[in-house]
């Protein structure tokens, strides 16, 4: 790229990448192929290239493609216009379009789950596998068990006394690194004013920042079974 913006030469790979034949790409200039909303970042990596020839400067930004949708490209430049031999700025250019596509998707995947984990009515609660941290609680699991994130972050269920029958947790533990999880466990667990409620846990292993997590959703089926005995006690007379 000559120091007035224009390519003095573009590689026959671009033509893979932007869909132009290179001798198209060669006349036009970088503001009529780069969006207008990534000019700014382009023109600072520039100005540092140009300031700094002892650097390479890395930007990442969209390029129109002959079918007029956007490109997502990184290049890598370096500024040789001091060299009489070169006498210009060397951009590397790659395609991140699939990079950026998957980040995307994982984002709104995040945000997804965000909003169920906010906004489940159940108890939901992601702890660390190996010692039973909580790392995090919804505020479904504060309304169902009085706890809130104070009382849970960086302690664990044993510390919180939240299993009326430990058991119950060895047995969960159990299915959880058998299986990876563990659906439908009937137990009580004792509210933070000490009552008891019943609860159908359901948990499985996931992995955060690589770290293996137990992600549990409980529903409070106390006043359920309430119902279903006392119906049972009608039946019977």
């Amino acid at each position: 790229i000559d120091a007035d913006g224009s390519q003095r030469y573009v590689s026959p790979a671009a033509e893979r990448i932007t869909g132009f034949p290179v001798a198209e790409l060669e006349r036009r200039t970088l503001d009529s192929l780069i969006h207008p909303d990534d000019m700014n970042d382009v023109q600072a990596a520039w100005k540092e290239a140009v300031e700094h020839p002892e650097k390479t400067v890395t930007v990442q930004y969209r390029h129109i493609h002959k079918t007029r949708e956007w490109v997502f490209s990184e290049a890598i430049a370096q500024s040789f216009l001091d060299e009489s031999s070169i006498n210009g700025v060397i951009a590397s250019v790659r395609d991140i379009t699939d990079h950026k596509q998957a980040e995307e998707r994982l984002r709104e995947s995040e945000e997804k789950f965000s909003l169920t984990f906010a906004s489940s009515p159940d108890a939901v609660n992601i702890n660390r596998l190996d010692d039973g941290i909580y790392v995090d609680i919804n505020e479904g699991f504060t309304l169902t068990t009085g706890f809130t994130r104070d009382d849970a972050i960086g302690k664990t269920s044993i510390e919180l006394g939240i299993w009326h029958d430990p058991a119950d947790r060895q047995q969960l533990v159990q299915g959880l690194r058998e299986n990876g999880f563990f659906e439908n466990l009937e137990t009580q667990f004792r509210r933070k004013d000490g009552s008891l409620l019943t609860g159908l846990m359901s948990a499985r292993i996931i992995s955060l920042k690589g770290v293996p997590h137990i992600i549990s959703i409980t529903r409070d089926i106390t006043e359920r079974i309430k119902h279903e005995k006392e119906q049972l006690k009608i039946e019977k007379l």
